[in-house]
């Protein structure tokens, strides 16, 4: 689950709609299974959030080049690198 500009009341209404969610269409939504990742968030309020929603915090090797140029053909050299070397495989 990622979510961005996250406070605590808007964590207990994001809860509560997937709570409606989950009774008006029989799905089940398995929260603890769910992750929930900060960006430039202190630890203790993603705690807090985590929490909440009562799911686990999601640890790297997530990465977001944050600042990066994607227009730069450079950027994506290496991401196709990579693309690359797990298809050959």
């Amino acid at each position: 689950m990622f979510i961005s500009k996250l406070s605590t009341q808007k964590a207990f209404t994001l809860k509560s709609v997937l709570k409606c969610f989950e009774l008006a269409f029989g799905f089940k939504i398995n929260f603890n299974e769910s992750m929930l990742r900060g960006l430039r968030v202190e630890a203790m309020k993603l705690k807090r959030l985590v929490a909440i929603m009562n799911c686990r915090i999601m640890n790297p090797p997530f990465i977001y080049p944050i600042g990066e140029n994607y227009k730069r053909k450079e950027f994506w050299q290496e991401i196709i690198s990579k693309i690359t070397k797990r298809l050959v495989r």
